[in-house]
């Protein structure tokens, strides 16, 4: 992952109803997450309109605790 990339975040492991789609603003290595500017925000499977958040936070693929019980946490679209 890298600023600029779009990625869609699942709010809970393994469940594909709730998620964010994002660009990538910064990436901390220091703490293993990524800030991305919100584009989408989905709810029980419905686009969220006018969403009142503007950014959201996520760990890298693979510092999620849950990360390797439920594969896909993340995913880079772009």
């Amino acid at each position: 992952m890298q600023v600029g990339s779009i990625i869609k975040s699942l709010d809970f492991p393994g469940i594909e109803e709730h998620y964010m789609i994002g660009q990538v603003v910064s990436v901390s290595k220091m703490d293993c997450t990524v800030r991305c500017k919100v584009i989408k925000v989905v709810r029980d499977g419905k686009v969220v309109k006018n969403p009142k958040v503007d950014f959201f936070v996520t760990a890298f693929i693979g510092s999620h605790f849950l990360d390797m019980s439920f594969p896909g946490r993340l995913t880079i679209l772009d």
